[in-house]
């Protein structure tokens, strides 16, 4: 019986570890088919090896890396921004037992917000420039962590409030249990607004033309250059993997410390 335990875990977890890649088959079979059929010189579908070459072209003027960083940067601080601000205000929604009452009408409202209607106002008050462009990710990937995070204070308030006051927290140890059991609904908000700060942070690169991978798309867009558009997508896809795999490792320690949200 131990045997067969042992061989139907490990099958399982081999199971897991090839799950991704088959994950990608779908998009190499696609990519491959494209490749065949299209066309060299199409204006709407070049080839896929030619988004490469263009993807080098840009590498080599020297432009590819200073945007790469420059979006990461918007996005790094949006994304931490966006968590310190969320959870202490979801944190001080949740607690008060007349919170939602009296805040959601404005979260309803301000949270369906389209993140592009706010770019004229923001670029009014602040210009077409970097700053203007945080405050648009940051309002646009704020709601998911502040709301995860007062829908969890509000569910386990009652269970903390009767703990805390039995064994006589107080202080900096009374806050450490109450950030400890709301943690993993913070992280489960971090995971879902990390891609859409990514989008909104491409997007407002986009609209206003500031250094960054969204530029780039604008330029690409304005010369009709295909393949370079269709590389830096394949470029923000790739960064987009690479957060949604950093924002995993990150909140999979967490998650097992402190237990999931549920």
């Amino acid at each position: 019986m131990r045997k067969v335990a042992r061989m139907t875990i490990s099958r399982r977890d081999d199971g897991k570890g090839v799950a991704p890649l088959r994950g990608l088959v779908p998009l190499v079979i696609l990519l491959a088919i494209w490749q065949l059929f299209g066309s060299t010189h199409s204006v709407f579908f070049p080839r896929p090896s030619l988004w490469w070459d263009a993807v080098v072209k840009i590498e080599r003027s020297g432009t590819l890396w200073p945007s790469l960083v420059a979006t990461s940067e918007t996005f790094i601080e949006a994304i931490i921004v966006a968590t310190l601000i969320g959870a202490v205000l979801g944190i001080a929604i949740g607690s008060v037992k007349w919170g939602d009452s009296a805040f959601n009408p404005v979260l309803d409202f301000l949270r369906n917000l389209p993140a592009a209607a706010v770019v004229p106002a923001a670029a009014i008050i602040l210009g077409t420039n970097s700053k203007m462009a945080l405050v648009i990710v940051v309002f646009s990937c704020i709601w998911p962590i502040l709301l995860n995070t007062r829908a969890e204070i509000r569910r386990v308030s009652v269970v903390l409030s009767n703990v805390i006051t039995n064994v006589g927290l107080r202080g900096f140890r009374k806050q450490s249990v109450i950030v400890g059991s709301v943690l993993p609904s913070v992280l489960l908000g971090v995971r879902v607004a990390a891609p859409l700060a990514l989008i909104v942070t491409i997007l407002a690169e986009f609209i206003t033309n500031i250094s960054g991978l969204g530029s780039l798309l604008v330029s690409a867009q304005q010369n009709f250059d295909s393949p370079e558009v269709y590389g830096l997508l394949v470029v923000a896809g790739l960064l987009a993997l690479f957060v949604n795999i950093v924002v995993s490792l990150v909140e999979a320690p967490i998650v097992r410390r402190h237990g999931p949200s549920v």
